[in-house]
């Protein structure tokens, strides 16, 4: 598939996100077997994700992702699949920041999540008002359960 579409893999980390959906789309059956063949262990320790610097590789392959589509005029056909992976990634990035890398360098991060922000808002600009909804769900979920511990 890879040979065949003239895909070729990016030399930075979430490689993977800027191919596998292209692929996963330019096929022509897909199959599924029950039985697990394959065990993906994310977040593993020693697994390039756990660098910070690897964020920018995530930004870069959801930018290829996207134009991996629209050249080949696959982009309206898959609009909504592409919206849950990247609602998706956007919802990892902003994870990481605030978890796993929240010691990191602020500067950085609000550089991160802007870029971010940036790609996804600009190609699926109805995932901002999502967003929104969530904080405010978010917060009041906190409120809540402030208030129920008190």
């Amino acid at each position: 598939m890879f040979t065949e579409n003239n895909v070729k893999e990016p030399a930075h980390s979430y490689e993977d996100v800027a191919t596998t959906p292209y692929i996963v789309a330019k096929a022509e059956y897909i199959y599924h077997v029950a039985k697990p063949l394959y065990f993906y262990v994310k977040n593993r320790e020693g697994s390039i994700i756990n660098h910070f610097q690897s964020l920018e590789g995530l930004l870069l392959s959801l930018s290829e992702l996207i134009e991996r589509f629209k050249s080949d005029n696959l982009f309206n056909e898959h609009y909504n699949e592409l919206r849950r992976i990247f609602w998706g990634e956007l919802c990892f990035l902003y994870r990481m920041l605030d978890t796993k890398f929240s010691d990191n360098d602020e500067k950085k991060s609000s550089y991160l999540r802007d870029e971010c922000n940036k790609i996804v808002y600009g190609v699926f600009p109805e995932l901002e008002i999502l967003y929104i909804r969530y904080l405010i769900f978010a917060y009041i979920w906190n409120i809540a359960t402030v208030n129920k511990i008190s």
